[in-house]
Formats: structure tokens, sequence, C-alpha cells
């Protein structure tokens, strides 16, 4: 009832526009840390995402989308650059994107498009540099509710003779997870009071076990704050279609990566790449002419940019070798064109060849501590790679033997019942990816110059980094 209150607030005082001539808008919105599975039109959990169901059934829903990187950064690298972690060097080991980079909002803003990105994550303020290409970048405070108004300030600003590239990130999944006096989310009988005295602590559930009861009550809490991005989204889309802005609109909404709760003794998004954190919702809305429709074919995060290049029929990105998404549903997932592929690099040991600024060593030092319970048998230590050509997904780690898992069957090990089929997706990986030996010297730019500036470091503070 308040979000829309507000979208009626909002409506009553912005100017009414009309999009740009023949061409359409595009709206990309980020449900910052949602795995798929927290998304009710996947069908694993009812109620989450009343709007992102409705995209979903009149659109297309990629049913196995998976994220580049286990975490903000690198992940919309990623998805703005359409390049693998390795090709645009963005990581723990280099936190600031390179100058020579181009992003899909570069291409756009060239062509005559508005650039306009709104973001609740401070990872992606302009000090880290992958939000090149954007004619206004505002970070916006999810405590302070200030999205409603970085947009209506926008819209009653905006030239309505242009259609505009919209990039929206927001928070409301990530940690901490926000106790709400009603959640229906919450295990039955659990009251808000009882979640609130649940410690979020990651090192008290990373690598532990018999901590069921916990992990259950916030993985509701969790799944609140999933509910509180879509309705985010849906505020988002009221007061566009208010506007008449909606009518030629493409819209995109993804996630940067997941969440664990304590698969294979796991929590939050600390190391890996598991299922949990690289499977993520992707709905496309909007494109003419294209049927509803599920699409089970495995695809990237790095295939957005092309696809949003190729469907406003801009010049393709540099160095992208990858096809834009399809449109249409293959007969198998086994007809996917090309592999899937993710990086992680460890903040914690190994030299990276760089000097990193005060910040990133303080994470690094916590990151460290929030793995202090786990041993080799967890294999969640040093930098890994992951492949996914359905139903294999092939985990390549700097520290353990590789892993090989039908996605068909779980998270079992099958590598050594399947000798020559690890041999040869490793072959691939490294022919994709290059040597292993070279994963932690990929090129790169050095990290900001300390100090980074204080709304930055305490936007970064919220979400758990730094201390």
């Amino acid at each position: 009832m308040r979000i829309r209150l507000c979208a009626m607030v909002l409506l009553a005082s912005v100017i009414s526009a009309t999009s740009g001539a023949d061409r359409p808008s595009f709206l990309l919105f980020v449900l910052d840390t949602v795995r798929a599975d927290a998304v009710s039109a996947w069908g694993e959990v009812e109620g989450t995402t009343p709007t992102l169901d409705r995209l979903a059934a009149e659109g297309l829903r990629y049913q196995h989308a998976y994220a580049s990187a286990p975490w903000t950064l690198p992940s919309h690298a990623s998805l703005f650059t359409g390049l693998p972690v390795r090709r645009h060097g963005v990581n723990w080991n280099a936190t600031r994107a390179r100058d020579e980079l181009v992003t899909v909002a570069e291409r756009f803003r060239a062509a005559g498009w508005e650039t306009v990105g709104f973001s609740e994550n401070s990872w992606l303020s302009n000090v880290f540099n992958v939000n090149q290409g954007f004619e206004h970048f505002e970070l916006t405070t999810p405590q302070q509710a200030r999205l409603p108004g970085a947009l209506a300030r926008w819209l009653r600003g905006r030239d309505a003779s242009r259609p505009f590239f919209l990039f929206i990130n927001v928070v409301d999944a990530h940690v901490p997870y926000q106790v709400r006096d009603q959640n229906p989310f919450l295990p039955k009988g659990v009251s808000a009071a009882e979640a609130r005295a649940v410690s979020q602590a990651k090192e008290e559930y990373m690598c532990v076990s018999g901590k069921a009861r916990e992990l259950a009550i916030l993985r509701g809490l969790y799944h609140g704050g999933v509910a509180a991005a879509d309705a985010k989204l849906g505020y988002t889309l009221t007061v566009l279609g208010g506007l008449g802005l909606t009518r030629d609109l493409v819209t995109v909404v993804a996630s940067d990566h997941g969440e664990h709760f304590g698969e294979r003794r796991r929590f939050e998004h600390v190391a890996g790449l598991e299922q949990a954190l690289l499977r993520v919702p992707l709905i496309v809305h909007g494109l003419p002419g294209v049927a509803p429709a599920v699409l089970p074919a495995p695809v990237s995060l790095a295939s957005v940019a092309p696809s949003l290049v190729a469907w406003a029929g801009l010049e393709p990105l540099p160095g992208v070798d990858r096809a834009p998404l399809p449109t249409l549903p293959a007969r198998a997932p086994e007809t996917a064109p090309r592999a899937v592929l993710a990086e992680w690099t460890d903040p914690v040991g190994g030299d990276h060849g760089l000097d990193p600024h005060d910040f990133v060593k303080v994470h690094r030092m916590m990151s460290g501590r929030f793995r202090a319970g786990c041993t080799p048998a967890d294999r969640v230590f040093g930098d890994q790679r992951v492949l996914v050509r359905y139903p294999w997904k092939l985990t390549w780690y700097d520290r353990y033997p590789p892993e090989l898992q039908d996605l068909r069957e779980g998270a079992a090990d099958v590598s050594k019942q399947h000798p020559e089929l690890t041999a040869e997706l490793l072959a691939e990986l490294e022919h994709s990816l290059g040597p292993p030996a070279a994963f932690s010297r990929q090129v790169s730019s050095p990290d900001p110059a300390e100090p980074l500036p204080q709304d930055v470091k305490e936007g970064l503070r919220a979400l758990g980094y730094g201390q």
C-alpha cells in the first residue's frame, strides 16, 4: 500500500513525458543477491516476487541463467561489457575497471540514448569505474528510501525526445537481512523478536553444522528482502507506466549472484562457485514480436550486454564473441550454443602482484576470519573457475582436484566415474580462459587510491564489507 501511494504522489509531481521517437527504451533492473530459487516464478517458494512473476509470464524466462562471478563488482562488469572475468580484469585483485573497457551504457550513449543509473550497492559507484558510459549515475541509500526521489528528479528533467537506457540495482536481499514486523516467509511460529535475536555473523555459519533452525530463520528474512526488492521493481514500472514510458520498453531483470544458506556448510556469498551463488533469475519482457516462453538452455549473464546492443540495433561490443540470448526455446538444454563460464579470485592468500588500498586489505583480512572454521575438505580456499555444459558442471580449484557434477543429480562429485569427460572439460576451460597458472595474473587496473569517498565506504560497510 505504501509503495502504491508513493507511486501516485510521484506521478502527480512529474511532468508527463513520452519515449523517444521510433527507438525502444531499455530498463535493466538488478535484484542484488537473489538466487533463482528465491523467485516464485521458479516454483520453489511462493509469493516472493509477484511483479517478476508477471513479467516472466508475459516474456522470456531463462530457466538456467548463470552469473559470471559470485559477488557484485566482477559480476556487473561482465553484465555491462559482455566479457568474462578473465578478460575485463575486475576482481579482488583489482577493484577498479580499466578505462579502455567498453560498456553497454557507452554504446547506448553514443547512439543518442539517455543513460541513467541508480544503485543501492556502493560497489557500483564511480570510484570503481564499472559504470562507464552513464550520463548520470547516483548512489541511493535504501535506509533513506532515496530511489523514489532519485527517479522523480530524473523524470522531471529528462529529454522526452530521447529514448533511455535505465539501470537500477536494489539490495534488499543483501545482508544484513532486515527483520520486518510482518514477514510471511519466516518459519511457522517464529516471531520478529525471535528472528531479531538470531546472529547474522558469517563466521558462525561458514563451515559449521547443526544450525538448521537459525539458517531457516535467516532464509525467511532473506525471502522477505527478495519480496521488498520485487516491490521496488513494481514501483518503478508503475511510475514509468503512468507516464506512458512502458509502451515501447524492453525490460531485463536479473540478479548479480545468489546466496548460501547451509548448502555444503556454506553461508552468504563468502566463497566459491556453487549453484546457490551462480544460478540467478533472468527475465526479458517487451521484445517486439517475441512470444512468451521458458527457455531451458543454460545462458550467461555476460550475454545480456551483446543482447541489449543487438536488440537496439547498435554496434557490437568490442571483443565479445558471445551470441545474444536466445528468444526461442530449444528442444533441450543440451542444445545450448556454448559453455557458461564463471570465476572467483580468493581475496585471501596468493600474490596478485598489486598493492591494494587499505579497504581491500581490511576485507581480505575479514574474509579469512569468516572461513576460520573451514578445513581443506570444505574446498573454500583459493581461486576457482567453472564451466557449465549442461548437464555437466566442472569446477577447477587451484588447491584441490577438479570436481565434476551432474546437475540433474545434485552436488555429488562424479569426476572419478567420468575421468575422460573431466579431462575434456578441463581442456575446454583452459582453452576458454587460458591456463590456470595465469589465473591470478589477468590484465587489470590498480585499485582506487585511498581514501575512498566517505559515502562509498559507509555504503560498503552497511553491506558487511570492511569494518
